[in-house]
């Protein structure tokens, strides 16, 4: 492309565009036939960026910067917003005051005169520039305090996860309505923290835009939650064949698990919404200036990382059927394989804060079965699928030992308490 060619495209001179070739913002190649200066598209659409530069007042050698380093980039226009927010200020004053010169014709009182000079004396003054900034960033949240919130908008919602992994079905309305409240409290936080943000950006008219699809972001990381815990269950129906008529339940073999699974799933679903929300708002809190062979090499150790989570939480895992119990470990995936008589004793109950409990001993360790993760579809309520093994604990003769200490502490529905009665009371 000749010169002429990118003097229309760009509406810059050719004197302009030598200039910015000579201070090297921009590489031009030479045609190997005749020498002359062969203008790329990608030459043409830097000088478009340098013109749109020059107008919002950067020097050539801030652009300069600004061109090959995105960081510089963005600390360069952060800087000249704060700059026009001053500007603006100034000629808001200059208005107010030509405003107050027409209405008194021209003629201030002596003591007026002096007032709106000391105005413009002080506005001058270096201490007063960093005063409006001080005053400007006292109201930002920072980011410890926005973890902090976003934190305590995710608690409801991990805690209906958890009673639903623990099938506390008289708690679950409380608990969803609970989640429903955080969820519009994080859609409160994350628009306040990112309208903050981009108020150092753009003039607030723009900041309040969005609204809706940031919703509709929070709304989309809700059911990622919920498609990610119900995929995950599925997962592990699967593996370990939930579908059997044989099969009764299946529950980790410690706490770990459970609650590393239900923080990766939240905190995924919250990273996906705030990813989803950057690319709304145009300003990515993710977005750390990283090559993009920092992030290819991050997104692989998120890969593995993820599987090394599913493999812990889904080989951590004792599973329970009719005729045989399968405790599963990391270090032992297939599992070893016990008959019911080689159950030790099984152990039911209330613990001191009135929460129910029902355990096996076998192989020299204890499992709570109590809060199954998964279970045969035939069990419907809660308990359900403790009733029938504990039917066939009776049934094979496995010594048991229960107790209601501490009953009294616990806030279990009506029909659930009943049936875990049965469980105490049957031998």
């Amino acid at each position: 492309m000749k010169i002429k060619e990118v003097e229309t495209a760009t509406g810059l001179t050719q004197k302009s565009i030598r200039l910015y070739e000579a201070k090297g913002l921009i590489e031009v190649a030479r045609n190997a036939d005749n020498d002359y200066r062969d203008y790329s598209e990608e030459n043409v659409e830097k000088l478009k960026y340098i013109k749109l530069y020059r107008y919002l007042g950067f020097s050539i050698e801030e652009i300069k910067g600004i061109l090959y380093d995105k960081n510089e980039a963005l600390k360069s226009l952060r800087e000249m917003i704060e700059t026009i927010k001053d500007e603006k200020e100034k000629i808001d004053e200059r208005d107010s005051i030509c405003r107050k010169l027409i209405e008194k014709e021209m003629q201030f009182e002596k003591d007026e005169l002096e007032a709106y000079l000391e105005r413009v004396n002080l506005v001058e003054t270096d201490e007063f520039k960093e005063f409006k900034k001080v005053v400007r960033d006292v109201g930002m949240t920072s980011t410890l305090e926005f973890i902090i919130q976003l934190m305590i908008g995710i608690a409801p919602i991990i805690s209906l996860f958890i009673n639903i992994s623990y099938k506390k079905y008289n708690v679950l309305f409380v608990s969803a309505v609970m989640s429903i409240v955080g969820t519009v409290y994080l859609t409160f936080v994350i628009k306040n923290y990112l309208s903050q943000i981009k108020n150092r950006k753009i003039e607030q008219k723009e900041a309040d835009k969005g609204w809706g699809q940031i919703i509709a972001c929070i709304v989309v990381a809700f059911i990622v939650i919920l498609v990610l815990a119900f995929s995950f269950e599925s997962l592990v129906g699967i593996l370990y064949s939930a579908d059997s008529k044989k099969f009764v339940l299946a529950a980790f073999t410690n706490v770990i698990s459970n609650y590393l699974m239900i923080i990766y799933f939240v905190l995924t679903s919250i990273f996906i919404a705030l990813k989803i929300i950057g690319k709304f708002t145009g300003e990515d809190i993710f977005d750390w200036g990283f090559p993009r062979k920092t992030k290819v090499i991050i997104a692989v150790v998120f890969v593995f990382l993820s599987g090394g989570i599913f493999y812990f939480v889904t080989s951590n895992m004792v599973v329970v059927n009719e005729e045989t119990i399968v405790v599963h470990s990391m270090f032992d995936p297939e599992g070893k394989e016990y008959k019911y008589s080689d159950i030790e004793v099984v152990k039911a109950g209330y613990n001191r804060k009135g929460e129910a409990y029902y355990t096996i001993a076998i192989g020299g360790k204890e499992y709570k079965l109590t809060h199954s993760f998964i279970s045969n579809e035939k069990y419907e309520d809660t308990y359900d699928d403790i009733y029938a093994l504990d039917k066939i604990i009776i049934k094979n003769g496995v010594k048991k030992e229960t107790s209601h200490d501490n009953e009294e502490y616990q806030d279990l529905d009506k029909k659930y308490k009943n049936i875990f009665s049965k469980i105490l009371d049957e031998k």
